[in-house]
């Protein structure tokens, strides 16, 4: 049997040299890579090995199957990061990110380096895991009820959101959510009635706010998925008969809804099935994958931790 040896008694090889690469300074001491890499193992031991071993591994992994990310790919992915950081957490201010950064020790450099890695690591470990999905008929006649319904109904819809929440004063600390409702209820009725007489949904849209939905994209669903915004939305999806009708406004805790009907039809489970199958594949990988595309790796590799 092959094993993998990640450490072995130093006692059986001679010494190895000494990295005296700096990692870190503070006034008169420096520390380098080896003395780092000997505290590591004292300190954290079997873990941290094993999490070092499942890593390369990873690496070496999605380099033979010709899915390790470019520099370019890795390097984007860290800006979109970088960039949600900047504005969620400091508000837009690249010092104030800067100064959090020197808190923690890091120069921009140093913690741009490390994401790096992790990034290219994690990228390595989402791709596999999608490369190892096995698309079941079962998740395939999920997938079908859950857009299509039991009897089969393709349906598009477009649809518009008038918030109640939305038009809140947050200096006011009892606001009258009664009376903004009505409000968010008044604009959806004036809407319907100008989408009724041929106003477009894009029209529309600068008067409604926006749904929050992987599924809704620029207010329109296809294919629409029942129960996606709520049981009183699928009662009046279900009282519109021919393409072109405008539901009357729904209204439900935050707001109020309008749905118009584009086009519905009938389907059956065979014809989508290629569909179906490209959209699985797709989707990104679950943390369950994620975690079983690193066991079978481990596994298929024979991997062992040899220190204790």
């Amino acid at each position: 049997m092959k094993t993998i040896v990640l450490l072995i008694a130093l006692l059986s090889f001679p010494a190895l040299p000494v990295d005296d690469t700096p990692v870190a300074r503070a006034t008169d001491l420096t520390l380098n890579k080896t003395e780092l890499g000997e505290w590591l193992v004292k300190r954290y031991g079997v873990v941290y090995v094993q999490q070092f071993l499942a890593e390369q591994l990873l690496l070496r992994e999605a380099r033979s199957q010709g899915l390790f990310p470019s520099a370019a790919e890795v390097a984007a992915e860290w800006d979109t990061e970088r960039t949600r950081v900047i504005e969620m957490i400091h508000h837009g201010r690249e010092d104030r990110y800067e100064s959090d950064l020197a808190g923690r020790g890091y120069s921009v450099e140093t913690w741009a380096a490390r994401r790096m890695h992790e990034l290219t690591v994690d990228m390595c470990e989402r791709r596999l895991a999608v490369a190892y999905r096995v698309v079941t008929e079962e998740a395939l006649q999920s997938r079908f009820r859950d857009i299509y319904t039991e009897a089969g109904e393709h349906t598009v819809l477009e649809v518009l959101f008038f918030s109640a929440y939305g038009q809140v004063d947050m200096s006011d600390d009892r606001p009258d959510i009664g009376r903004l409702k009505s409000l968010a209820l008044e604009r959806a009725r004036t809407a319907a009635a100008a989408w009724r007489a041929g106003a477009t949904l894009d029209e529309l849209r600068a008067e409604s706010d926006t749904i929050h939905s992987e599924f809704v994209v620029d207010g329109r669903i296809s294919a629409y998925r029942r129960s996606l915004l709520g049981a009183a939305v699928d009662k009046a999806v279900n009282s519109l008969d021919r393409p072109g009708e405008v539901s009357l406004p729904v209204e439900v805790f935050d707001g109020s809804y309008l749905v118009r009907l584009v086009e519905r039809r009938d389907v059956s489970f065979e014809s989508v099935r290629e569909e179906l199958t490209r959209m699985l594949v797709a989707e990104p990988a679950t943390s369950g994958e994620r975690t079983s595309a690193r066991q079978t790796i481990l596994d298929k590799r024979e991997a062992e931790v040899l220190l204790r």
